[in-house]
């Protein structure tokens, strides 16, 4: 039984994000043709950070961005012809570019002048220029120059923002668009960026969730808060992770999206012909009162859920129990 009503906030009207489908050409868009870099561009020292910059090094490949793409990746790419289209951000190549250059690394921000549009899936680089930080200062083997793209919620926006094809729907930018802290002047590395570790559900799990939500209850009912004021909690590729308050009468509440075709529920984003969402928006809540007979209700999370995992032949990871609370 799912029960339970959400807080929402209005989702992003049909179109006005370009399609991930449009982006089935490479992260890149620079021209990288063939030659030797200016030894003091950020293209001639990409694939050497790490000899002097070891410590942000380690901490980025330690994050979801520094990793391979992930196995639920893997085995929906080769599952479906059609998830093609999202290999510009999961498995970006150059065009042009030396080895190197493919895949996430160092230079996918720091040589990074711009976007082809939120939720476009391709990101300018200028790999004969400078290395751009947040700040420009001066010293070391290259040159340096300031970046405002850099920290920019728009960089993130490039791969974070998806209206398909069929059910991948990734409302993350816009969601943050209309959230309190963009309000404030916040933006996703503002809560994401840590030592160059980028934090989020793959390196940090169930951790991360039950640091951003709150489970409280009382004799009537039980209350479920985000206390993240960035964006809606899931968010991202939700439709592939279990996320749920379960009572101990077997009653739940998912807050993961329900696919659909023909109004028939389905596993995989591919197969689906609409996405209801069940998000937390940000700093929203959602009310729910105890199921006749129930003493105990748990937030429980799955990083990849059993349909998903069933539908491509992968063997589903056990729940994990973050937070649960007694009825008084």
């Amino acid at each position: 039984m799912d029960m339970g009503e959400v807080v929402r906030a209005p989702a992003p009207a049909a179109g006005t994000r370009p399609p991930a489908a449009s982006a089935l050409a490479a992260l890149a868009l620079a021209a990288l043709a063939g030659g030797c870099f200016d030894t003091r561009s950020v293209g001639a020292h990409a694939g050497a950070c790490g000899d002097c910059h070891s410590a942000q090094q380690a901490a980025f490949e330690a994050s979801a961005h520094g990793a391979p793409p992930t196995a639920l990746f893997s085995a929906l790419e080769a599952d479906a012809p059609g998830a093609a289209a999202c290999a510009s951000c999961h498995r970006p190549e150059a065009p042009g570019a030396p080895a190197e250059h493919a895949g996430l690394d160092c230079t996918t921000c720091h040589a990074a002048v711009g976007n082809a549009g939120v939720g476009a899936g391709a990101v300018a680089l200028d790999l004969r220029g400078p290395v751009r930080g947040p700040t420009g200062a001066p010293g070391g083997p290259h040159d340096n120059a300031q970046s405002a793209f850099l920290t920019d919620a728009e960089l993130c926006g490039t791969c974070h923002e998806v209206n398909g094809p069929p059910g991948f729907v990734e409302h993350t930018f816009s969601e943050w668009e209309e959230s309190p802290a963009a309000a404030q002047g916040q933006s996703c590395v503002s809560c994401h960026f840590v030592d160059h570790r980028l934090v989020g559900l793959q390196a940090e799990g169930g951790a991360l969730i039950a640091r951003t939500l709150r489970l409280e209850v009382d004799e009537d009912g039980v209350e479920l808060s985000n206390l993240n004021m960035g964006h809606a909690v899931p968010t991202g590729a939700a439709w592939a992770r279990t996320l749920r308050l379960r009572f101990d009468t077997g009653a739940t509440v998912s807050l993961s999206p329900r696919l659909r075709r023909d109004g028939h529920s389905v596993d995989l984003p591919l197969d689906a012909d609409a996405v209801e969402p069940r998000s937390l928006p940000a700093g929203g809540a959602l009310r729910a009162p105890w199921p006749t007979g129930a003493r105990v209700v748990c937030l429980e999370y799955r990083p990849v859920s059993a349909g998903v995992a069933g539908a491509l032949g992968m063997e589903a990871p056990e729940v994990e129990r973050l937070i649960c609370r007694d009825r008084p």
